[in-house]
């Protein structure tokens, strides 16, 4: 049986009791107080990184040959260059997470 966070009325201290886990979650979540238990960061991680496979097969299954162009054409960049664009790749994504998340 898994055990819920619940706060003491009296002193306000987190305190461990049997209950439903999922009605506790669903509480937590309503506050806006961040996922509690194992289903958190990593599991957050974890289905980002599954969308970006899903992405990536749905771009390689739609446009073989295109990719093929692509990669091709990248060979010949300078690695600057390369990296420049990885970096801002990047800095746009982190910007994208913080706008959506907050």
């Amino acid at each position: 049986m898994l055990l819920a966070t619940f706060v003491d009325r009296r002193f306000g201290l987190p305190v461990l009791r049997r209950g439903d886990y999922a009605a506790a979650k669903r509480k937590a979540d309503s506050r806006g107080v961040a996922r509690c238990g194992r289903h958190g960061a990593m599991s957050d991680l974890f289905t980002a990184l599954a969308l970006v496979l899903v992405i990536e097969g749905l771009f390689l299954a739609i446009f073989p040959h295109r990719l093929r162009q692509i990669v091709a054409m990248m060979n010949e960049l300078p690695p600057e260059t390369l990296r420049t664009g990885g970096l801002v790749a990047a800095g746009l994504g982190v910007l994208l997470v913080w706008l959506l998340r907050g």
